[in-house]
């Protein structure tokens, strides 16, 4: 049996159309503004890998291998010059210990760092499809 108004479908034990009742209870002020309809999602295309970004890592571990040395051995002479001057070599003291170990870090580590981003950036450059 339909409801003779909406035509909303009544089950056997039904007499009242529930849509009917609910939109007689509510006022035409109260009903909730209708919902907009989804947007699909859409996702962004992605970027084009450029092959130069490939070149500058392999550059930037070049400079990092063959400037690392030079701006070490500065600071280390820096270092033993402003905290021993009188050259004893003996007693720098706390923070000229810390700027030593921090001149060996970048004087032995960075090159080694730089190493593999050399590689990384020749592998990457040579692999790309736009060289």
């Amino acid at each position: 049996m339909n409801c003779p108004t909406c035509h909303y479908d009544l089950g056997p034990f039904e007499n009242v159309c529930p849509r009917c009742a609910l939109a007689k209870k509510q006022s035409p002020g109260q009903t909730p503004p209708p919902l907009p309809p989804p947007t699909p999602y859409i996702p962004a295309p992605a970027a084009p890998v450029q092959a130069s970004g490939n070149w500058n890592m392999f550059l930037v571990g070049i400079a990092m291998i063959f400037c690392s040395s030079p701006v070490a051995k500065l600071g280390f002479y820096t270092v033993r010059t402003l905290f021993d001057p009188v050259g004893n070599h003996g007693n720098i003291g706390p923070i000229g210990g810390a700027l030593t170990i921090l001149s060996l870090t970048i004087l032995f580590i960075v090159p080694v760092v730089g190493i593999f981003v050399t590689i990384i950036g020749l592998i990457r450059g040579l692999s790309s499809k736009n060289r």
